[in-house]
C-alpha cells in the first residue's frame, strides 16, 4: 500500500514538473490573495502590493511639508496632491534606468525570463503613492510602490506584475528625516 502511495506522489508531482507551467514564487513580506487549487498549488490572485509606513516624530503639518521635496529628492514626480486627505500620487511613469544613481533592479523586481531580470530588459511602468496620518508618537508616512513591465519588443503583449523591494520607500522616509533634521 504505501508503495502504491508513494508511486501516486511521484506520478503527481512528475506531471505537475511536465506541465510546463512555471513555479509561483512569492517575495518576502505579505501575500495578500494567495489560495490553495485542488492539486495543493498555492496561487497567487493579486499582487503584492502593500504600503511601507514608518513613524516620524515630528508634526504631521511638518512631515507633510517636506514630503513633496522628499519625493523630488527621490527622482518621484508629483501628478496630484490632496490637502484635505493628505495624501500624493505620481500617477504612472516610465521607469528609469537609474534612480538616485543606483540601477532600477535595486528598487523593483518583476521576474525573470530566459534573457535575464525583466526589470533590466522589459519597459517597467511605476505608480507611487503617499499619505501622513497623525499618530501618538508624531506621524506615520505610508508609503506604496506598485509596478508593471511589459516586453519592449512587442512579443508579449501582457503586463507581468512587479514587487517593490522597498527600497524607495527606504529612501523617501530617510528623504523626510534629512529636510527635518531627525
Amino acid at each position: 500500500m504505501r508503495l502504491v502511495t508513494a508511486a501516486v506522489v511521484i506520478v503527481m508531482v512528475g506531471g505537475a514538473c511536465a506541465s510546463g507551467q512555471p513555479a509561483i514564487e512569492t517575495s518576502p513580506g505579505p501575500v495578500p490573495g494567495v489560495t490553495t487549487s485542488s492539486t495543493g498549488a498555492a496561487v497567487r490572485l493579486s499582487s503584492d502590493s502593500y504600503a511601507i509606513e514608518d513613524l516620524v516624530a515630528a508634526p504631521v503639518a511638518d512631515v507633510w511639508r517636506v514630503l513633496p521635496q522628499a519625493w523630488a529628492d527621490a527622482t518621484v514626480p508629483l501628478a496630484s496632491v490632496n490637502n484635505a486627505r493628505r495624501t500624493l500620487e505620481s500617477g504612472t511613469f516610465r521607469g528609469p534606468d537609474r534612480i538616485v544613481g543606483k540601477p532600477l533592479s535595486d528598487f523593483i523586481d518583476c521576474g525573470y525570463t530566459m534573457a535575464g531580470p525583466r526589470v533590466r530588459l522589459w519597459q517597467v511602468s511605476i505608480n507611487v503613492t503617499g499619505t501622513v496620518q497623525p499618530d501618538s508618537a508624531g506621524a506615520r508616512m505610508a508609503t506604496r510602490v506598485v509596478a508593471s513591465a511589459r516586453a519592449r519588443d512587442g512579443t508579449n503583449s501582457g503586463a507581468v506584475t512587479c514587487s517593490s523591494r522597498g527600497v524607495l520607500e527606504r529612501i523617501i522616509a530617510a528623504n523626510v528625516r534629512v529636510r527635518l533634521g531627525k
